[in-house]
């Protein structure tokens, strides 16, 4: 019975009052996953209001192809079993308290794929002559499993060619509720000009894909394990999306823009190849995983020519021990890199414009370029392994970042928060860097930070000096911290220009002595915070001067 009918029909009941008009309607579905050779699901209706009505009407509309079944403590008006489409039900007496709950089971055929949604609604009326007021519920969404299609084996033709896929007769191509994967295990497919493709999950096993069109990943399953993108124009892995890069094989891309804005994760080794124009872009909000097994080295490398390019504005994190990664080619960052174990080699330029390199104890990230620093964070307690130059002031930004903005300032900081950051080379600090030093106890590299450089610093840019975790409360004044080694050390900070000059902490009241030797920066003669009995002395004898001063003037 449809709503609609089930309204016309309660009218007759003169006098009813339906008071209830604040309403929140919840439809819990027994599973929100069902399978693909048909079933039941059991859904429990709960509608909550404000206070008791006299009648109180409530419908689902069922997606194509379901039917209802039966139901278990419903209203007095219930569907047929059998009815399809709206179902509706009524109270016409005995409405129970608030919240009113009910179940009912409903049947679902075979072949379903993709989301089938659920939508209800309740109508009340203050009196059974007063206009009706409709309040409708959030969609329930069932996730059915895409529907999976294979490239014919060894054919070459057009995507969109239906012949060419099994089943025959549709083309995997998300569109409304359906929703697909495409399995590919040899041949070429592709994806003409001016055509995006979406498919829930790609599974590419051999073969390849080319073509001046784009071809979008949406589900969480995707696999490349073998096969090659040649010459497509875009492939993007959509937000919430998950592609999987795996076996020990090559992974060519030639002249392929990949865009990430989800997750990628690359496992098991296997080089990453393009060249020609090809790019992988870790768009902000994305992650790339990095997690080989231990021992098993890989390349991202350019073996085409031309122009390849890796641009991280999202996270890259290596997290696996005992294997290097070596990126062969030039590696733009405005995001965070997360070095969480092993190696992570930049073998051509590195450009940092922004975000944060963060090196975890134990890891190292290596550099057979110069690490140029123009803007952000260099952080953590391992190892860079080669020279670094931080606050370059135009190091070369890729048109996927934002132009700097002026007074951007690059950051050294050792620890993650507390702790010991080696520089395995020379070190060079231009005008806008700054060495931040956080100072949380006496041990050095433990609970106060250490730079320790194993070839030559040349000191530029500015030192902060920052306690933590309530040391300034215990200081002694006559503690020193040895807060940089190298082996030798030139230059001077800006704000502090010459051996033995006092610099304010970040707390803006208490200061250390900076020294500079042949070798380090030492920090000394700590001057605390006064105590508050000092504070009040100090405000007392300002009394007395100011009320002596007055005196005098009388």
């Amino acid at each position: 019975m449809s709503l609609r009918r089930s309204l016309s029909w309660f009218t007759i009941f003169v006098g009813l009052v339906l008071s209830a008009r604040a309403q929140t309607i919840v439809l819990t579905p027994s599973s929100t996953n069902i399978g693909s050779t048909g079933g039941t699901l059991t859904f429990t209706a709960t509608i909550t209001y404000t206070s008791n009505p006299s009648v109180l009407a409530f419908s689902a509309t069922l997606p194509a192809g379901w039917t209802y079944l039966s139901g278990n403590n419903e209203p007095q008006v219930k569907p047929a079993a059998g009815t399809t489409g709206e179902l509706g039900w009524v109270y016409t007496t005995a409405v129970p308290a608030s919240p009113a709950t009910f179940t009912f089971t409903a049947s679902y055929p075979a072949g379903l794929n993709g989301l089938q949604p659920l939508t209800t609604q309740t109508v009340t009326r203050a009196t059974v002559e007063s206009a009706p007021v409709t309040t409708s519920g959030p969609s329930v969404v069932i996730s059915a499993p895409a529907t999976a299609f294979t490239w014919t084996t060894n054919a070459t033709g057009n995507w969109n060619d239906p012949t060419k896929w099994s089943p025959t007769g549709t083309v995997p191509n998300n569109s409304g509720n359906s929703t697909y994967s495409a399995q590919i295990d040899s041949g070429t497919v592709t994806v003409p000009s001016a055509t995006t493709i979406t498919v829930n999950e790609l599974l590419l096993l051999g073969g390849t894909i080319n073509g001046a069109g784009s071809l979008n990943l949406a589900g969480t399953a995707s696999s490349w394990s073998d096969g090659a993108f040649a010459s497509l124009a875009l492939l993007t892995i959509q937000s919430g999306a998950q592609l999987t890069v795996s076996a020990n094989k090559a992974h060519d891309f030639d002249a392929t823009a990949i865009v990430n804005r989800g997750t990628v994760r690359w496992t098991d080794g296997g080089d990453l190849r393009s060249g020609n124009g090809g790019s992988f872009i870790n768009v902000q909000g994305a992650t790339f995983i990095d997690a080989t097994t231990s021992g098993n080295d890989r390349v991202i490398s350019n073996q085409f020519g031309g122009d390849f390019t890796f641009t991280n504005a999202g996270t890259y994190t290596k997290n696996v021990a005992g294997s290097t990664t070596r990126i062969a080619i030039p590696f733009f960052n405005s995001g965070d890199i997360r070095i969480d174990a092993g190696t992570i080699r930049f073998a051509s330029t590195f450009i940092q414009n922004s975000g944060s390199l963060r090196i975890a104890s134990g890891a190292v990230g290596s550099f057979d370029t110069t690490l140029a620093f123009t803007a952000g964070t260099l952080n953590g307690d391992g190892t860079v392994k080669g020279n670094a130059t931080i606050g370059v002031s135009n190091a070369g930004t890729p048109r996927s970042i934002a132009p700097l903005t002026s007074g951007t300032t690059a950051v050294i900081s050792p620890g993650d928060t507390l702790g010991r950051l080696t520089i395995d080379g020379n070190l060079t600090l231009l005008a806008t860097s700054k060495l931040l030093i956080d100072l949380g106890g006496t041990t050095q590299g433990v609970n106060y930070d250490f730079l320790s450089v194993t070839g030559n610093a040349a000191l530029g840019g500015t030192l902060e000096i920052n306690f933590t975790n309530g040391f300034a409360a215990s200081a002694s004044p006559s503690t020193t911290f040895t807060v940089v080694t190298a082996t030798t050390l030139t230059g001077a900070f800006a704000n502090v220009p010459i051996s033995g000059t006092r610099l304010l902490t970040n707390d803006g009241v208490s200061s250390f002595l900076v020294n500079y030797t042949a070798n380090s920066v030492t920090l000394t003669n700590f001057v605390p915070i006064p105590e508050p009995s000092t504070w009040a002395l100090m405000i007392a004898g300002l009394g007395v001067l100011a009320l002596g001063a007055w005196r005098k003037k009388k």
